[in-house]
């Protein structure tokens, strides 16, 4: 896109059966497959895609987010060998902004030992809000629909991954200004710091929305439902609106950490919700 590269990683990804899926919490389960089946997928079985957006930018190799790592299971850890593949070794990255610190996007920048960084030339960049809640003595997860056992591991790894590189980290502010071409929105809720990025290059744009949407179908057609990880699912509910009134109002490309590979779309307005559209695969 314009003078910047721009390359889809997937790092893995889960499905669950539609009864244990994280989204209308407190809805009937039907009305979530309703959504699907309406969209013509498999109203049992939700499937959710971990993707990493790798940018190359004047020379210099800036990736959003890290993925898994090793410590999510079998469901992700796909990064490096993926990355591999397209010619790019984990020392290659110059750059990794982290949008927030759930550990299917903080979970990659640690070894398996928690100690050792893998991107060891990368300059590390967090919002300084993000990093001030997950570091505390208690974030307040009191609002967060997950488990208490689900919310006390994310607490733990988010705090263990930031404190291993505390010397590295670079803390920002959206509006702050890292590289030509990147611009760092405000999109709280999911987490307190949760961030989503803009690409820019001359008259191209590509809106990088992170988390601010799970799922294709059901996060665009239900934008107002709660999410069992969102940290303030009220607040994660209008920034998902700013966001998809954004790109369709500007007619954005879109990215999104969980949409369907390679994660490449659209966003339009449709009825009292939104539809994604995924953008063809070029073979030209």
């Amino acid at each position: 896109m314009g003078a910047i590269e721009a390359l889809a990683v997937n790092d893995g990804g889960f499905a669950v059966p539609v009864e244990e899926c994280p989204f209308g919490v407190g809805l009937p389960r039907e009305e979530v497959s309703a959504v699907l089946d309406d969209r013509r997928i498999d109203p049992r079985v939700v499937q959710i895609p971990f993707n990493v957006l790798v940018l190359r930018i004047g020379g210099r190799l800036v990736m959003v987010d890290s993925g898994c790592g090793v410590h999510n299971g079998a469901a992700g850890g796909r990064l490096l060998q993926h990355l591999e593949t397209a010619g790019i070794k984990a020392s290659d990255i110059s750059v990794v902004i982290l949008t927030h610190a759930h550990g299917d996007h903080i979970g990659g920048l640690l070894a398996a030992d928690f100690k050792t960084p893998v991107f060891p030339n990368a300059e590390l960049y967090v919002n300084r809000v993000e990093y001030d809640f997950w570091t505390s003595d208690q974030p307040d997860l009191s609002r967060m629909a997950a488990p208490e056992s689900m919310r006390a591991g994310m607490a733990k790894g988010a705090r263990t991954a930031l404190l291993a590189l505390d010397s590295r980290w670079q803390k920002v502010a959206p509006g702050d200004r890292i590289l030509d071409g990147l611009e760092l929105i405000p999109a709280y809720g999911h987490t307190p710091g949760h961030m989503a990025v803009l690409v820019s290059s001359g008259k191209n744009q590509l809106l990088h929305m992170v988390d601010a949407a799970h799922h294709h179908a059901v996060s665009l057609r239900q934008p107002d439902w709660v999410l069992a990880f969102d940290a303030d699912p009220e607040m994660a509910s209008r920034s998902r609106r700013m966001l998809f009134d954004r790109a369709d109002a500007d007619r954005l490309r879109v990215f999104g950490a969980h949409m369907p590979f390679p994660s490449l779309g659209a966003i339009r307005k449709a009825n009292d919700g939104y539809e994604y559209l995924m953008e063809p695969w070029s073979i030209a």
